[in-house]
């Protein structure tokens, strides 16, 4: 059943409401592409071809839009990455597999957005923690010396950024990631 919604914007009727979630889909989409001064009220309604009583029906504010999108990025690029590799017989090696066969351009969006504002690099700064810390225990399982864990956890994490920093379709990480061999084992 299609609603019909009581507004007319940029030249087309609405068939369906925008849900919180349209938005911050979108949003990061937005973000990925364009960067985040693109995050704002009006553009995004343009977008979507909405009014921007839309984006305010779900979001009080702009921060509190920005605030959810950055939440979306953190649950999924983070919570449901360590759901999905810590069950596996060799957790280590799929995560590497998925860090490096990830599409680095929304992570690199989100790092230059928190090079420019503090609170961003807050919410930053709690996902690097927090996957450096998975990182950890997953060399802890590998039975790492306890002394070692931290340096190696760190030193991994690192790479996956750099690859993340580094823009260039000469790169090609499929073989990279094909090949991961992970002998982390003293």
């Amino acid at each position: 059943m299609v609603q019909f919604v009581n507004t007319v914007m940029y030249g087309y009727v609405m068939t369906r409401r925008l849900s919180r979630q349209d938005w911050i889909e979108y949003g990061l989409t937005i973000l990925s592409e364009k960067g985040f001064n693109a995050l704002k009220a009006e553009p995004l309604a343009r977008g979507l071809k909405v009014s921007r009583g839309s984006f305010y029906w779900h979001f009080k504010h702009l921060r509190a839009f920005q605030e959810a999108v950055l939440e979306h990025w953190k649950t999924t690029t983070t919570e449901r990455v360590i759901d999905q590799v810590a069950s596996d017989a060799e957790a280590l090696k799929a995560l590497t597999t998925q860090a490096l066969t990830s599409n680095p351009t929304l992570e690199r969006s989100i790092r230059a957005w928190s090079s420019e504002v503090a609170w961003v690099a807050q919410v930053v700064d709690s996902v690097d923690r927090r996957r450096i810390q998975f990182i950890e225990q997953l060399l802890e399982e590998q039975r790492v010396p306890n002394e070692t864990i931290p340096a190696r956890a760190k030193v991994l994490y690192w790479a996956y950024l750099g690859r993340v920093l580094v823009n260039s379709s000469e790169l090609d990480d499929r073989d990279v990631a094909a090949n991961v061999k992970m002998k982390l084992k003293p």
